[in-house]
């Protein structure tokens, strides 16, 4: 298959011979300014979730692909594969079929991962959340089935049917259902598993900090790993201790982690008390849960107060906030994407999906610009929304009589 060989290579690799039928960064045509990807374009399989998954997990068979280190619990990834098929049986015979909608409420942990993979080999559409999960199904309950009512032949279409439905306020405040179908949510995967995560497998350990209720944890991190077939430690919460003693007992390596924990980790001096020179790198990526969610990323050395550049297959533009026209390299204005990764819509909301995404543009929301090497810096927002603890709270007390600004 060629999205194998593909990321054998990297991105470090396969970027120098870029000119080969590729585009320029920076086109300039009957009046648009687009820009592209660095990295060549890329071809990306007609499958289904759950059998893209399988591939991996029967390519990697036998090695210990997830750890929970909190109960010290290993998962090899034929068990996850075994586990996801009882787990699918279960849920069938409690009546579940394609096009059902099921919330998840777990702390990140090998389990979801299996059972997020049950529901899509279901067709089953998946909201995930933290929080308590009183009154609901137990997890024990379904992986005691036998496996035998796990269904074959389903009529799952990638690129039409949903597999992912988090909620997002996106550009317009309140949150709305995003639709990311088996295809958008695969072709993220490998736009990212064949640059920034091309990764050793037998040598790198990776963390599972990140909520695995968010798109970027829910998607990537947990799956990306299986994946590559490297190890995935998980972490049900951000406490700097058990963070740490993690790093330090199984070596991590790689770590997805969000400004305030790398700002953590420069700082503190409980960092001080723990052998953390296993680290080589850590990751933050550009996107949106719209865009499955992955839109840039940056590549070593990285270039300081930029997001990074835009991954395969994926253009951009930055236009003027008051007149709409296109804008060119150092000029701000709101940033605009195009790829294959985009959500199928917002769920019915038609009026906000027009909103948001326009002649395939998706309107980001985000004030920006680009320089001459296509690295984008992100400056400003065009709503502003509060981001707290990776939460984001929305102005809704604003506009009430005698409040005039909330902090």
């Amino acid at each position: 298959m060629l999205y194998k060989a593909d990321r054998a290579m990297g991105y470090d690799s396969i970027s120098r011979g870029m000119s080969m039928g590729q585009r320029s960064l920076i086109e300039r045509s009957q009046g648009e300014i687009i820009f592209n990807s660095p990295f060549p374009e890329m071809s990306f399989p007609s499958l289904t979730f759950a059998e893209f998954i399988f591939q991996h997990l029967d390519e990697h068979k036998d090695k210990t692909l997830m750890v929970d280190y909190t109960t010290g619990q290993e998962f090899k990834s034929c068990r996850i594969k075994e586990l996801s098929v009882r787990v699918a049986s279960g849920l069938t015979r409690l009546g579940l079929r394609k096009g059902d909608t099921v919330l998840i409420i777990c702390t990140n942990s090998p389990l979801f991962t299996v059972f997020t993979l049950a529901c899509a080999a279901l067709g089953l559409w998946c909201i995930s959340i933290g929080g308590p999960a009183d009154g609901c199904v137990p997890f024990h309950v379904l992986q005691e089935d036998d496996g035998k009512a796990f269904p074959v032949n389903l009529d799952i279409h990638p690129d039409k049917d949903i597999l992912f439905l988090p909620y997002s306020s996106g550009t317009t405040g309140l949150p709305k259902g995003v639709m990311l179908t088996h295809q958008t949510v695969i072709t993220n995967l490998l736009q990212l598993i064949n640059g920034p995560m091309a990764l050793d497998s037998d040598r790198e350990c990776l963390l599972g900090l990140i909520p695995f209720y968010h798109i970027y944890g829910l998607s990537i991190i947990q799956f990306g790993s299986v994946c590559l077939g490297t190890k995935l430690v998980t972490l049900p919460s951000l406490d700097p201790q058990t963070l740490l003693g993690a790093i330090q007992k199984h070596k991590v390596s790689y770590m997805h982690l969000t400004p305030p924990v790398v700002l953590f980790l420069a700082k503190s001096p409980l960092v001080q008390d723990y052998d953390v020179t296993s680290v080589k790198r850590i990751l933050c990526v550009y996107g949106m849960t719209e865009a499955s969610p992955a839109t840039h990323h940056d590549v070593a050395p990285p270039r300081v107060g930029t997001v990074g550049q835009l991954m395969p297959n994926t253009r951009s533009k930055v236009i003027s906030v008051e007149s709409g026209e296109c804008l060119g390299p150092g000029e701000k204005g709101e940033i605009l994407i195009k790829g294959p990764q985009l959500m199928k819509g917002y769920l019915n909301n038609q009026s906000a999906t027009y909103d948001t995404i326009r002649d395939g543009w998706l309107h980001t929301g985000d004030i920006g610009h680009y320089d001459d090497d296509g690295y984008l810096t992100v400056s400003d927002r065009l709503k502003e929304l509060i981001k707290c603890r990776g939460f984001q709270v929305i102005h809704l007390l604003e506009g009430l009589d005698g409040i005039n600004f909330v902090v």
